[in-house]
């Protein structure tokens, strides 16, 4: 997936093509980061017990991709992984990233890879 998105970024780098966009290089200290994304699980829990309630083995990693915005929101977010066969478990995670606020990066926006794991009887999470 990284080959394709890099061969992509390049392409359009050198041909300017439709929903192309320069990659987000703003910093944004990456704990900082974790600790906003932590105070959060509890929404993309909401989303597994959803999963869970049609699969009670359902397991595996949505992994999204993300943009901090100047001013701290999350103003993009797409899904670069997905184990499990439900969509509406992935466009949830998805959906709940993009509600989520982050203190302002500096320089511009902020690119960020975040992958979720998933498994049943998670001891973070009550039942």
């Amino acid at each position: 997936m990284r080959k394709i998105q890099t061969t992509l970024t390049l392409a359009c780098l050198l041909a300017a093509l439709p929903g192309c966009s320069e990659p987000a290089e703003g910093e944004l200290d990456e704990d900082l980061i974790r600790r906003v994304v932590q105070v959060h699980l509890p929404e993309t829990h909401r989303c597994y017990a959803a999963a869970l309630a049609s699969d009670a083995e359902a397991s595996g990693i949505v992994g999204v991709d993300f943009t901090i915005g100047e001013s701290g929101e999350v103003t993009d977010a797409t899904v670069f992984a997905d184990d499990f066969a439900v969509p509406a478990m992935t466009s949830c995670v998805r959906d709940a990233v993009l509600t989520w606020h982050f203190p302002r990066p500096e320089g511009g926006p902020r690119s960020v890879s975040y992958p979720f794991l998933f498994v049943p009887n998670d001891p973070r999470f009550p039942a």
